[in-house]
Protein backbone atom coordinates (compact mmCIF):
# COMPACT_ATOMS: atom_id res chain seq x y z
CA UNK A 1 0.00 0.00 0.00
CA UNK A 2 1.22 3.80 -0.18
CA UNK A 3 3.78 4.73 2.55
CA UNK A 4 1.93 5.03 5.80
CA UNK A 5 2.34 8.73 7.56
CA UNK A 6 -0.34 11.26 9.14
CA UNK A 7 -0.70 13.23 5.92
CA UNK A 8 -2.34 10.43 4.19
CA UNK A 9 -4.60 10.02 6.97
CA UNK A 10 -5.65 13.71 6.44
CA UNK A 11 -6.11 13.36 3.02
CA UNK A 12 -7.87 10.03 3.55
CA UNK A 13 -10.33 11.66 5.82
CA UNK A 14 -10.80 15.05 3.69
CA UNK A 15 -11.80 12.56 0.88
CA UNK A 16 -14.24 10.61 3.13
CA UNK A 17 -15.98 13.21 4.37
CA UNK A 18 -15.87 15.29 1.19
CA UNK A 19 -17.59 12.29 -0.70
CA UNK A 20 -20.37 12.72 1.78
CA UNK A 21 -20.68 15.69 3.39
CA UNK A 22 -20.09 18.25 1.08
CA UNK A 23 -21.14 15.84 -2.88
CA UNK A 24 -19.77 18.26 -5.00
CA UNK A 25 -21.27 16.74 -8.51
CA UNK A 26 -19.13 14.37 -10.76
CA UNK A 27 -16.67 15.84 -13.27
CA UNK A 28 -18.97 16.32 -16.08
CA UNK A 29 -18.05 17.03 -20.08
CA UNK A 30 -17.42 20.58 -19.75
CA UNK A 31 -14.72 20.52 -16.99
CA UNK A 32 -13.52 17.59 -18.38
CA UNK A 33 -12.97 19.35 -21.82
CA UNK A 34 -11.19 21.91 -19.23
CA UNK A 35 -8.34 20.07 -18.41
CA UNK A 36 -6.86 19.82 -21.64
CA UNK A 37 -5.15 22.88 -23.75
CA UNK A 38 -5.59 23.11 -27.07
CA UNK A 39 -3.49 20.54 -28.39
CA UNK A 40 -5.32 18.05 -26.37
CA UNK A 41 -2.43 17.42 -23.85
CA UNK A 42 -3.69 17.27 -20.31
CA UNK A 43 -2.90 20.77 -18.76
CA UNK A 44 -4.13 19.46 -15.00
CA UNK A 45 -1.90 17.03 -13.05
CA UNK A 46 -2.57 13.25 -13.34
CA UNK A 47 -2.84 13.65 -9.25
CA UNK A 48 -5.50 15.92 -9.43
CA UNK A 49 -7.70 14.30 -11.67
CA UNK A 50 -7.47 11.09 -9.76
CA UNK A 51 -8.40 13.14 -5.96
CA UNK A 52 -10.95 14.55 -7.94
CA UNK A 53 -12.28 11.19 -9.30
CA UNK A 54 -12.14 9.83 -6.24
CA UNK A 55 -14.11 12.44 -3.79
CA UNK A 56 -16.75 13.21 -7.18
CA UNK A 57 -16.60 10.68 -9.89
CA UNK A 58 -17.60 10.71 -12.84
CA UNK A 59 -20.14 12.00 -15.35
CA UNK A 60 -21.44 9.11 -17.65
CA UNK A 61 -20.63 11.31 -20.81
CA UNK A 62 -17.18 11.26 -19.32
CA UNK A 63 -16.27 8.23 -18.27
CA UNK A 64 -15.55 6.69 -21.84
CA UNK A 65 -12.58 8.85 -22.36
CA UNK A 66 -11.71 8.91 -18.62
CA UNK A 67 -11.57 5.56 -18.46
CA UNK A 68 -9.00 5.44 -20.86
CA UNK A 69 -6.17 7.09 -18.87
CA UNK A 70 -7.16 5.59 -16.00
CA UNK A 71 -6.37 2.34 -17.26
CA UNK A 72 -3.74 2.91 -19.51
CA UNK A 73 -5.37 2.93 -23.01
CA UNK A 74 -4.40 5.96 -23.35
CA UNK A 75 -1.13 7.64 -22.15
CA UNK A 76 -1.63 10.82 -19.75
CA UNK A 77 0.94 12.28 -21.78
CA UNK A 78 -0.68 12.02 -25.26
CA UNK A 79 -1.80 14.51 -27.46
CA UNK A 80 -5.15 14.48 -29.18
CA UNK A 81 -4.13 13.22 -32.29
CA UNK A 82 -2.29 10.77 -30.88
CA UNK A 83 -4.77 9.23 -29.31
CA UNK A 84 -7.14 8.71 -31.93
CA UNK A 85 -3.31 7.03 -33.96
CA UNK A 86 -3.84 4.98 -30.63
CA UNK A 87 -7.49 4.12 -31.04
CA UNK A 88 -7.03 2.75 -35.29
CA UNK A 89 -3.76 1.01 -33.91
CA UNK A 90 -6.05 -0.64 -31.12
CA UNK A 91 -8.70 -1.31 -33.63
CA UNK A 92 -6.59 -3.35 -35.84
CA UNK A 93 -4.71 -5.47 -33.69
CA UNK A 94 -8.31 -6.15 -32.55
CA UNK A 95 -9.27 -7.38 -36.00
CA UNK A 96 -6.14 -9.49 -36.38
CA UNK A 97 -6.32 -10.91 -33.30
CA UNK A 98 -10.15 -11.84 -34.17
CA UNK A 99 -8.99 -13.05 -37.81
CA UNK A 100 -5.82 -15.21 -35.96
CA UNK A 101 -8.55 -16.49 -33.66
CA UNK A 102 -10.83 -17.99 -36.49
CA UNK A 103 -7.44 -19.62 -38.29
CA UNK A 104 -6.24 -21.46 -35.07
CA UNK A 105 -9.94 -22.32 -33.75
CA UNK A 106 -9.81 -26.02 -35.30
CA UNK A 107 -6.44 -26.63 -34.26
CA UNK A 108 -7.74 -25.36 -30.80
CA UNK A 109 -10.31 -27.72 -30.47
CA UNK A 110 -8.00 -30.69 -31.15
CA UNK A 111 -5.32 -30.07 -29.41
CA UNK A 112 -6.48 -27.94 -26.78
CA UNK A 113 -8.35 -29.88 -24.39
CA UNK A 114 -9.72 -27.13 -22.39
CA UNK A 115 -10.53 -25.16 -24.81
CA UNK A 116 -14.31 -27.26 -25.97
CA UNK A 117 -15.28 -26.86 -21.89
CA UNK A 118 -14.37 -22.90 -21.38
CA UNK A 119 -16.44 -22.31 -24.83
CA UNK A 120 -19.02 -24.50 -23.28
CA UNK A 121 -18.92 -22.52 -19.65
CA UNK A 122 -18.84 -19.14 -21.25
CA UNK A 123 -21.64 -19.77 -23.66
CA UNK A 124 -23.63 -21.33 -20.39
CA UNK A 125 -22.85 -18.35 -18.38
CA UNK A 126 -23.94 -15.37 -21.21
CA UNK A 127 -27.38 -17.56 -21.66
CA UNK A 128 -27.97 -16.82 -18.00
CA UNK A 129 -27.64 -13.02 -18.01
CA UNK A 130 -30.38 -10.87 -18.05
CA UNK A 131 -30.27 -8.54 -21.55
CA UNK A 132 -33.37 -6.39 -21.32
CA UNK A 133 -33.94 -3.24 -19.41
CA UNK A 134 -36.90 -2.58 -17.27
CA UNK A 135 -38.96 -1.63 -20.52
CA UNK A 136 -37.62 -4.51 -22.54
CA UNK A 137 -34.99 -3.12 -24.55
CA UNK A 138 -31.98 -5.32 -25.16
CA UNK A 139 -29.11 -3.96 -23.38
CA UNK A 140 -26.44 -5.88 -24.64
CA UNK A 141 -25.12 -8.40 -28.03
CA UNK A 142 -24.50 -11.58 -26.37
CA UNK A 143 -22.81 -12.60 -29.46
CA UNK A 144 -20.19 -9.67 -29.27
CA UNK A 145 -19.96 -10.49 -25.86
CA UNK A 146 -19.17 -14.25 -26.17
CA UNK A 147 -16.49 -13.49 -28.66
CA UNK A 148 -14.52 -10.84 -26.85
CA UNK A 149 -14.66 -13.66 -23.89
CA UNK A 150 -13.29 -16.35 -26.17
CA UNK A 151 -10.75 -14.05 -27.88
CA UNK A 152 -9.52 -12.72 -23.89
CA UNK A 153 -9.37 -16.53 -22.91
CA UNK A 154 -7.02 -17.43 -25.76
CA UNK A 155 -5.27 -14.27 -25.90
CA UNK A 156 -4.50 -13.86 -21.81
CA UNK A 157 -2.49 -16.59 -20.50
CA UNK A 158 -2.54 -14.80 -17.07
CA UNK A 159 -6.30 -14.78 -16.85
CA UNK A 160 -7.98 -17.81 -18.03
CA UNK A 161 -11.72 -17.81 -18.05
CA UNK A 162 -13.43 -17.20 -14.66
CA UNK A 163 -17.16 -17.39 -13.97
CA UNK A 164 -18.09 -13.97 -13.37
CA UNK A 165 -16.30 -12.76 -15.83
CA UNK A 166 -19.27 -12.97 -18.62
CA UNK A 167 -20.84 -9.71 -16.19
CA UNK A 168 -17.53 -7.84 -15.96
CA UNK A 169 -17.31 -7.58 -19.14
CA UNK A 170 -20.59 -6.79 -19.93
CA UNK A 171 -20.36 -3.72 -17.91
CA UNK A 172 -17.06 -2.90 -20.44
CA UNK A 173 -19.72 -3.45 -23.48
CA UNK A 174 -22.71 -0.95 -22.02
CA UNK A 175 -19.86 1.93 -21.67
CA UNK A 176 -18.52 1.62 -25.00
CA UNK A 177 -19.43 1.52 -28.35
CA UNK A 178 -16.81 -0.28 -29.94
CA UNK A 179 -15.76 -4.00 -29.49
CA UNK A 180 -12.17 -3.45 -29.54
CA UNK A 181 -12.70 -0.82 -26.78
CA UNK A 182 -14.40 -3.68 -24.82
CA UNK A 183 -11.91 -5.82 -25.45
CA UNK A 184 -8.77 -3.61 -24.50
CA UNK A 185 -10.72 -1.73 -21.88
CA UNK A 186 -11.30 -5.10 -19.57
CA UNK A 187 -7.35 -6.40 -20.72
CA UNK A 188 -6.41 -3.08 -19.59
CA UNK A 189 -8.42 -3.06 -16.40
CA UNK A 190 -6.84 -6.54 -15.22
CA UNK A 191 -3.39 -5.46 -15.61
CA UNK A 192 -4.20 -1.95 -13.80
CA UNK A 193 -5.90 -3.31 -10.99
CA UNK A 194 -2.96 -5.92 -11.08
CA UNK A 195 -5.37 -9.09 -12.03
CA UNK A 196 -6.81 -8.63 -8.12
CA UNK A 197 -9.89 -10.67 -9.35
CA UNK A 198 -8.30 -13.43 -11.25
CA UNK A 199 -8.83 -16.39 -8.92
CA UNK A 200 -5.17 -17.80 -9.43
CA UNK A 201 -3.19 -14.73 -9.10
CA UNK A 202 -4.91 -12.25 -7.16
CA UNK A 203 -7.80 -13.21 -5.25
CA UNK A 204 -5.68 -15.44 -2.89
CA UNK A 205 -3.17 -12.18 -2.03
CA UNK A 206 -6.60 -10.27 -1.11
CA UNK A 207 -7.62 -12.78 1.17
CA UNK A 208 -4.86 -12.73 3.02
CA UNK A 209 -4.60 -9.04 2.92
CA UNK A 210 -8.03 -9.22 4.84
CA UNK A 211 -7.02 -11.43 7.16
CA UNK A 212 -4.19 -9.79 7.97
CA UNK A 213 -6.42 -6.20 8.37
CA UNK A 214 -8.88 -7.61 10.35
CA UNK A 215 -5.78 -8.89 12.72
CA UNK A 216 -4.31 -5.81 13.15
CA UNK A 217 -7.46 -3.15 13.22
CA UNK A 218 -9.90 -5.69 15.06
CA UNK A 219 -8.70 -8.01 17.38
CA UNK A 220 -11.90 -8.79 18.96
CA UNK A 221 -13.49 -9.50 15.37
CA UNK A 222 -10.20 -11.98 14.52
CA UNK A 223 -10.36 -13.73 17.46
CA UNK A 224 -14.42 -14.86 16.57
CA UNK A 225 -13.39 -15.13 12.50
CA UNK A 226 -10.54 -17.83 14.08
CA UNK A 227 -12.78 -19.43 16.13
CA UNK A 228 -16.58 -19.77 15.47
CA UNK A 229 -16.23 -17.67 11.95
CA UNK A 230 -13.88 -20.26 11.00
CA UNK A 231 -13.74 -20.48 7.25
CA UNK A 232 -15.70 -17.08 6.65
CA UNK A 233 -12.91 -15.20 5.36
CA UNK A 234 -12.02 -17.23 2.98
CA UNK A 235 -15.81 -18.05 1.87
CA UNK A 236 -15.38 -14.34 0.48
CA UNK A 237 -13.30 -15.20 -2.41
CA UNK A 238 -16.31 -14.03 -4.84
CA UNK A 239 -16.45 -10.47 -3.58
CA UNK A 240 -12.92 -9.99 -5.44
CA UNK A 241 -13.90 -12.55 -8.31
CA UNK A 242 -16.48 -9.67 -9.47
CA UNK A 243 -14.90 -6.41 -8.12
CA UNK A 244 -18.24 -6.38 -5.81
CA UNK A 245 -20.46 -5.81 -8.61
CA UNK A 246 -23.33 -7.77 -6.84
CA UNK A 247 -23.49 -5.24 -4.35
CA UNK A 248 -24.41 -2.59 -5.69
CA UNK A 249 -27.84 -1.44 -6.68
CA UNK A 250 -27.01 -0.32 -10.15
CA UNK A 251 -24.07 -0.33 -12.61
CA UNK A 252 -23.20 3.02 -11.20
CA UNK A 253 -22.28 2.16 -8.69
CA UNK A 254 -19.93 -0.53 -9.95
CA UNK A 255 -18.26 1.90 -12.14
CA UNK A 256 -18.35 4.33 -9.66
CA UNK A 257 -16.40 1.67 -7.68
CA UNK A 258 -14.18 0.72 -10.39
CA UNK A 259 -12.58 4.00 -11.06
CA UNK A 260 -11.32 4.61 -7.79
CA UNK A 261 -10.00 1.18 -7.95
CA UNK A 262 -8.28 2.57 -11.26
CA UNK A 263 -7.27 5.93 -9.92
CA UNK A 264 -4.87 3.73 -7.26
CA UNK A 265 -6.39 6.53 -4.41
CA UNK A 266 -6.37 6.74 -1.64
CA UNK A 267 -3.93 3.70 -2.09
CA UNK A 268 -2.86 0.89 -3.54
CA UNK A 269 -5.24 -2.50 -2.70
CA UNK A 270 -7.64 -0.34 -1.94
CA UNK A 271 -9.87 -3.01 -2.43
CA UNK A 272 -9.15 -4.93 0.40
CA UNK A 273 -10.15 -2.06 2.60
CA UNK A 274 -13.45 -2.05 0.72
CA UNK A 275 -13.91 -5.64 1.86
CA UNK A 276 -12.79 -4.86 5.48
CA UNK A 277 -15.77 -2.09 5.38
CA UNK A 278 -18.52 -4.20 3.84
CA UNK A 279 -17.41 -6.96 7.29
CA UNK A 280 -17.90 -4.29 9.69
CA UNK A 281 -21.51 -3.34 8.50
CA UNK A 282 -22.12 -7.13 9.43
CA UNK A 283 -19.33 -7.20 12.95
CA UNK A 284 -22.02 -6.21 15.14
CA UNK A 285 -24.81 -9.00 14.27
CA UNK A 286 -22.26 -11.34 13.87
CA UNK A 287 -20.66 -10.85 17.42
CA UNK A 288 -23.81 -10.83 19.00
CA UNK A 289 -25.82 -13.87 17.45
CA UNK A 290 -22.30 -15.26 17.72
CA UNK A 291 -22.37 -16.42 14.67
CA UNK A 292 -20.69 -19.26 12.50
CA UNK A 293 -18.97 -19.16 9.34
CA UNK A 294 -21.81 -20.06 7.05
CA UNK A 295 -23.65 -17.54 8.81
CA UNK A 296 -21.35 -14.85 8.46
CA UNK A 297 -21.16 -15.37 5.05
CA UNK A 298 -24.93 -15.66 4.04
CA UNK A 299 -25.35 -12.17 5.78
CA UNK A 300 -22.33 -10.89 4.00
CA UNK A 301 -24.22 -12.09 1.06
CA UNK A 302 -27.33 -10.09 2.20
CA UNK A 303 -25.27 -6.94 1.66
CA UNK A 304 -26.86 -6.03 -1.48
CA UNK A 305 -27.88 -2.33 -2.94
CA UNK A 306 -25.04 -0.84 -1.39
CA UNK A 307 -24.34 2.79 -2.57
CA UNK A 308 -20.82 3.28 -3.52
CA UNK A 309 -20.26 6.71 -2.43
CA UNK A 310 -20.86 5.24 1.33
CA UNK A 311 -18.91 2.17 0.85
CA UNK A 312 -15.94 4.26 -1.10
CA UNK A 313 -16.26 6.74 2.19
CA UNK A 314 -16.14 4.44 4.62
CA UNK A 315 -12.82 2.21 3.11
CA UNK A 316 -11.50 5.64 3.07
CA UNK A 317 -11.92 6.51 6.60
CA UNK A 318 -10.45 2.76 7.15
CA UNK A 319 -7.14 3.72 5.46
CA UNK A 320 -6.84 6.50 7.63
CA UNK A 321 -7.56 4.60 10.13
CA UNK A 322 -4.71 2.09 9.08
CA UNK A 323 -2.30 4.57 9.28
CA UNK A 324 -3.29 6.37 12.33
CA UNK A 325 -2.88 2.96 14.28
CA UNK A 326 0.34 2.05 12.41
CA UNK A 327 1.90 6.04 13.31
CA UNK A 328 0.29 5.31 17.18
CA UNK A 329 2.38 2.27 17.41
CA UNK A 330 5.46 3.59 16.19
CA UNK A 331 5.09 6.87 17.48
CA UNK A 332 3.07 6.43 20.60
CA UNK A 333 3.18 10.13 21.67
CA UNK A 334 0.95 11.17 18.30
CA UNK A 335 -1.65 9.21 19.52
CA UNK A 336 -4.01 11.80 20.91
CA UNK A 337 -3.30 14.66 19.41
CA UNK A 338 -3.55 13.20 15.44
CA UNK A 339 -7.10 11.31 16.50
CA UNK A 340 -8.06 15.03 17.67
CA UNK A 341 -6.64 16.98 14.58
CA UNK A 342 -8.42 14.53 12.33
CA UNK A 343 -11.50 15.31 13.76
CA UNK A 344 -10.78 18.72 13.52
CA UNK A 345 -9.79 19.31 10.56
CA UNK A 346 -12.52 20.58 8.71
CA UNK A 347 -13.12 23.30 10.75
CA UNK A 348 -9.78 24.17 9.80
CA UNK A 349 -9.52 26.90 6.41
CA UNK A 350 -5.73 27.51 5.94
CA UNK A 351 -5.14 30.72 4.68
CA UNK A 352 -1.48 31.35 3.68
CA UNK A 353 -0.49 35.47 3.93
CA UNK A 354 3.06 35.18 2.88
CA UNK A 355 5.50 32.15 2.05
CA UNK A 356 9.24 33.01 1.75
CA UNK A 357 10.87 30.52 -0.59
CA UNK A 358 13.91 27.71 0.06
CA UNK A 359 15.32 25.85 -2.77
CA UNK A 360 15.43 21.22 -2.40
CA UNK A 361 12.16 21.60 -0.06
CA UNK A 362 11.47 18.17 0.50
CA UNK A 363 8.68 15.75 3.03
CA UNK A 364 10.65 12.88 3.90
CA UNK A 365 10.67 13.34 7.72
CA UNK A 366 10.37 9.57 9.48
CA UNK A 367 9.64 10.57 13.38
CA UNK A 368 8.40 13.93 15.48
CA UNK A 369 7.63 14.57 18.92
CA UNK A 370 5.45 17.44 21.00
CA UNK A 371 6.82 19.00 23.79
CA UNK A 372 4.38 21.42 25.98
CA UNK A 373 6.87 24.66 26.67
CA UNK A 374 3.25 26.21 28.48
CA UNK A 375 -0.37 26.78 28.79
CA UNK A 376 -0.11 29.30 25.87
CA UNK A 377 3.34 28.46 23.62
CA UNK A 378 3.38 25.02 22.23
CA UNK A 379 6.80 23.72 20.77
CA UNK A 380 7.08 21.22 18.03
CA UNK A 381 10.79 19.46 17.30
CA UNK A 382 11.23 17.38 14.13
CA UNK A 383 14.44 15.30 14.20
CA UNK A 384 14.62 13.09 11.41
CA UNK A 385 16.03 12.64 7.59
CA UNK A 386 14.99 15.77 6.23
CA UNK A 387 11.63 17.32 6.64
CA UNK A 388 12.94 20.56 4.77
CA UNK A 389 16.06 20.27 2.70
CA UNK A 390 17.48 23.78 3.38
CA UNK A 391 21.58 24.43 2.43
CA UNK A 392 23.87 25.16 4.88
CA UNK A 393 23.11 28.32 6.35
CA UNK A 394 19.74 28.94 4.52
CA UNK A 395 16.64 30.05 6.66
CA UNK A 396 13.25 28.97 5.59
CA UNK A 397 10.25 31.42 7.43
CA UNK A 398 6.64 30.97 7.11
CA UNK A 399 4.51 32.69 8.14
CA UNK A 400 0.56 31.94 7.59
CA UNK A 401 -2.53 33.29 8.99
CA UNK A 402 -4.72 30.81 10.28
CA UNK A 403 -8.41 30.88 10.66
CA UNK A 404 -10.23 28.51 13.68
CA UNK A 405 -13.94 29.73 13.79
CA UNK A 406 -14.07 32.99 14.55
CA UNK A 407 -10.53 33.52 15.65
CA UNK A 408 -7.15 34.06 13.95
CA UNK A 409 -3.45 32.43 15.48
CA UNK A 410 -0.17 33.66 13.24
CA UNK A 411 2.26 30.89 13.00
CA UNK A 412 5.98 31.27 12.42
CA UNK A 413 7.57 28.40 10.81
CA UNK A 414 11.34 28.35 11.33
CA UNK A 415 14.19 25.88 10.44
CA UNK A 416 17.75 25.28 10.46
CA UNK A 417 21.09 23.28 11.10
CA UNK A 418 22.49 21.93 14.21
CA UNK A 419 26.54 21.45 14.26
CA UNK A 420 25.66 17.47 13.75
CA UNK A 421 23.88 18.57 10.60
CA UNK A 422 20.97 17.18 11.49
CA UNK A 423 18.09 19.18 10.55
CA UNK A 424 15.54 20.83 13.44
CA UNK A 425 12.58 22.11 12.58
CA UNK A 426 11.03 24.75 15.41
CA UNK A 427 7.52 25.74 15.08
CA UNK A 428 5.52 28.06 18.12
CA UNK A 429 2.54 29.10 18.42
CA UNK A 430 0.67 31.97 20.44
CA UNK A 431 -2.76 30.53 20.98
CA UNK A 432 -5.66 32.15 23.04
CA UNK A 433 -6.88 31.95 26.40
CA UNK A 434 -10.06 30.19 25.71
CA UNK A 435 -8.31 26.86 24.31
CA UNK A 436 -7.07 24.14 26.56
CA UNK A 437 -4.10 22.59 26.50
CA UNK A 438 -4.67 19.55 24.56
CA UNK A 439 -6.77 21.14 22.30
CA UNK A 440 -3.71 23.50 20.83
CA UNK A 441 -1.44 20.77 20.75
CA UNK A 442 -4.02 18.97 18.19
CA UNK A 443 -4.42 22.37 16.44
CA UNK A 444 -1.11 22.86 16.07
CA UNK A 445 0.31 19.46 15.05
CA UNK A 446 -2.99 19.67 12.63
CA UNK A 447 -1.92 22.85 11.04
CA UNK A 448 1.71 21.48 10.73
CA UNK A 449 0.14 17.98 8.81
CA UNK A 450 -1.69 20.39 6.54
CA UNK A 451 1.08 22.62 5.25
CA UNK A 452 3.03 19.70 3.88
CA UNK A 453 0.75 17.60 2.72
Amino acid sequence: MTTLSPENSISARRSASFILVKRKPPIDKTEWDGFFDENGHLAKSRDFICVNILERGLHPLVRTEAWKFLTGYYSWQSSQDERLTVDSTRRKNYEALCQMYEKIQPLLENLHRNFIETRNNIAYDIQKLYDKDPLGNILIDKKKLEKILLLSYVCNTQAEYQQGFHEMVMLFQLMVEHDHETFWLFQFFLQKTEHSCVINIGVGKNLDMLNNLINFLDPMFAEHLKGKGTGAVQSLFPWFCLCFQRAFKSFDDVWRLWEVLLTGKPCRNFQVLVAYSLLQMVRGQVLQESMTGDAILLACNNLIDLDADELISAACLVYAELIQKDVTISHPWLALSLSAAVSLLEGVLLKSESLLPTTGSSLCGERASICWAGRHMHKFMYCASPLVYVPETVYLNKVSCVEYGSRRTKLCFHFTKDQSKRHLGELTVALGREESMEMSAVHFLMLLLAWWH
